[in-house]
């Protein structure tokens, strides 16, 4: 693969989050849903949120400590199948997908749930097959193992 070809060319999952969430706070803007105690919001969304971050940095880690990484314009080195990889071939995308969760518990908004929702089916759909079919395509029967051996999500 030449270097303009080593890159998945995928929406950036980041931004489909944000998205989510942006148009989430929107409809509830417009159509306001309260329905949790500040006490759920606070032990159980910050919880979550906190989570999320720390498997984003775990999980950023683990691509660090192999020489590869988690930007999309950067090419992909190896397939990483120890810690959270050994668990999920998506970690990242997990663990964004509690932090959108956590948000929206925290803040008691209904939509940003609904809008999450939203989000995870165009990572599926968009992102992570696209991705599969570039990694199958650079790493072969090395990442068809890797498939075979652990979960898309969890």
């Amino acid at each position: 693969m030449n270097e303009s070809a080593d890159r998945e060319h995928v929406p950036l999952p980041p931004l489909v989050y944000l998205a989510g969430v942006g148009l989430g706070f929107g409809v509830d803007w417009l159509v306001p849903v309260r329905m949790l105690s500040r006490e759920i919001q606070l032990t159980v969304g910050v919880p979550i949120v906190v989570l999320s971050i720390v498997l984003v940095l775990m999980s950023a880690w683990e691509l660090w400590r192999a020489g590869t990484s988690p930007l999309h314009e950067r090419p992909t080195t190896r397939v990483i199948s120890r810690g959270l990889f050994g668990m999920s071939r998506n970690p990242i995308y997990v663990a964004m997908t509690l932090g959108c969760i956590g948000v929206a518990i925290t803040a008691d908004r209904v939509w940003v749930l609904a809008a999450t929702a939203v989000a995870v089916l165009v990572i599926d759909r968009m992102v992570i097959r696209r991705e599969e079919v570039f990694l199958t395509a650079k790493f072969g029967d090395e990442y068809l193992a890797y498939k075979a051996r652990v979960r898309r999500w969890v």
